[in-house]
């Protein structure tokens, strides 16, 4: 009965994308129980050869032989096998690190097309959502997804809606050998003390407890999709360009939720509660310019009743002045420099120099006319005030000539066949890059 159970996952969850086709088809193995009865199952699927992947990790003496058994098990059934050797850093949480150059392997080796099953279960998943939430990540409460895309290919989960029971009276029933990992009894480890103290107990009291606690974080993410399909919609609204309208931000029943899901959108996560809430109660004070610093070098700014994502671009100190003539982009360490020819007024020919904004720098546009300065010419240009002290100005001998895109000295100006300039801030965020 359980061996018909676990197959029949198997099918049900390749065939929801189509079954495996032409297509590679991977068993994370790590010769413990779980990816054993995957891996057994796989083989018995028509039509089916899959490829066992294991990861040695080397964080235990007996790593290497159990990577041999892996090999072994897939030498005596006919199965190929892959091992693939990772170091784990030796600081912060070994666990965390381990499982991230495990993925980072899985990613690697995921081929377009190409399906890895593991063999997470039930009680895997009531593990992962308490311990989610009893460290207050529970952001998205519904557990591992069953099913993700992964390098260049699909992350299958299929055994996800079974106890750990099924998948060991598989294995009986089979008459399958596998691993035990000593280090998964140790309770000084959060997880292991979840599934060896926490849930036995409240099994113990409540029977149903797992599945209990699956079904109520599936509840739980149903309704967050559905709140994330209302919150896109209200960024769209609120959304000018690359900008957010703050009056509408703020006007939201909920500010730091649409902050939120806008960030997500250039790929920006995890930022605080808190942070966010600084921010939207800094927007609501008049005459203030807001940030948030969201990453090493991207920051959230606020001005003119939008906010900006933008991102920190430093500017080597040995960079100063640079000899340009119109003709080509000129390439700066915080944007492009660039001239097109135009049909009418524009600059003069000939080579200038390309240096940072001086203070107390001024230009002329028209002959016998008052002088304006740079700060005033930015600032009426709309020159947002974070990229306005690293404006290039064109210099010609001492002579200020021009300021790209916004004016050009009357003496360096020619009224046909002038050069168009433009300046192109590297410091802009589009959507979904971070």
């Amino acid at each position: 009965m359980s061996g018909e159970l676990v197959t029949e996952a198997l099918t049900r969850a390749l065939g929801e994308i189509d079954g495996p086709g032409s297509k590679r088809l991977w068993v994370g193995f790590s010769g413990g129980l779980d990816s054993t009865v995957v891996l057994d199952a796989a083989t018995r699927l028509p039509g089916v050869q899959p490829i066992a992947l294991h990861v040695n990790h080397h964080l235990h003496p007996d790593s290497d032989s159990w990577a041999a058994h892996c090999a072994a098990v897939c030498r005596a059934r006919g199965i190929e096998f892959q091992c693939h050797d990772v170091d784990v850093p030796a600081h912060g949480s070994v666990e965390t690190a381990a499982r991230a150059a495990r993925y980072d392997v899985f990613a690697c080796v995921l081929a377009a097309g190409d399906v890895l099953m593991l063999g997470h279960h039930l009680d895997d998943q009531s593990e992962t959502v308490l311990f989610r939430l009893l460290r207050g990540s529970a952001a998205r409460p519904g557990g591992m997804p069953a099913s993700r895309p992964l390098g260049g290919g699909l992350l299958l989960r299929p055994v996800l809606g079974l106890p750990r029971r099924r998948l060991e009276q598989y294995a009986r029933e089979r008459r399958l050998e596998w691993l035990d990992d000593p280090s998964n009894a140790d309770p000084r480890h959060d997880r292991n003390y979840l599934r060896h103290v926490v849930l036995p107990r409240l099994v113990e009291r409540w029977p149903n407890a797992v599945a209990n606690i699956v079904r109520s974080a599936r509840a739980q993410a149903a309704e967050l999709t559905l709140l994330e399909a209302l919150l896109n919609q209200e960024v769209d609204r609120a959304r000018v360009g690359e900008t957010l309208d703050t009056e509408y931000l703020l006007a939201f029943v909920a500010p730091t939720r649409l902050l939120r899901r806008w960030l997500e959108g250039y790929g920006v996560h995890g930022c605080r509660e808190r942070a966010l809430g600084e921010l939207v109660r800094q927007l609501a004070q008049p005459d203030t310019l807001p940030e948030l610093r969201v990453a090493d070098d991207v920051v959230v700014r606020g001005y003119a009743g939008r906010l900006y994502l933008v991102r920190e671009v430093p500017l080597a100190d040995e960079w100063c002045d640079v000899d340009w003539s119109p003709g080509t982009d000129l390439e700066l360490p915080h944007g492009r420099l660039r001239a097109r020819r135009a049909a009418g007024a524009g600059l003069h020919d000939g080579s200038f120099r390309v240096t940072l904004r001086r203070g107390g720098a001024r230009l002329r546009p028209l002959a016998g006319g008052p002088s304006r300065s740079v700060k005033r010419l930015l600032a009426e240009a709309g020159i947002l005030p974070w990229r306005r002290r690293d404006y290039p100005l064109l210099y010609k001998g001492e002579v200020l000539a021009a300021l790209p895109g916004i004016a050009v000295a009357h003496t360096e100006r020619c009224e046909v066949g002038g050069w168009n300039l433009s300046w192109e801030p590297a410091d802009t965020i589009t959507r979904g890059v971070s």
